[in-house]
């Protein structure tokens, strides 16, 4: 038995090349748009990040003055049993 080397000029055609092709020229309008949504987003995505931070620190606060408000009335509470 002789092997021979097949070369690619020699191959048939195969259909995949032809279905992956036309498939790719589908996919790229879609990948353009989706760029042109990503650059769209972008601007929202970090007013976005800047609003989480604002309410990040307005927790922080919040969370500050209550555990403040927490503690005095502990304190009152403590100064209140002495005296009854």
């Amino acid at each position: 038995m002789v092997k021979t080397i097949i070369r690619a000029k020699d191959r048939p055609f195969n259909p995949t090349d032809k279905y992956i092709k036309r498939f790719n020229t589908h996919i790229e309008p879609i990948h353009q748009h989706i760029k042109c949504l990503d650059k769209k987003i972008e601007p929202k995505d970090k007013n976005l990040e800047a609003f989480t931070d604002q309410i990040k620190q307005i927790y922080q606060a919040i969370d500050t003055k209550t555990w403040k408000i927490i503690g005095a009335i502990g304190l009152i509470v403590l100064l209140g049993k002495p005296i009854e």
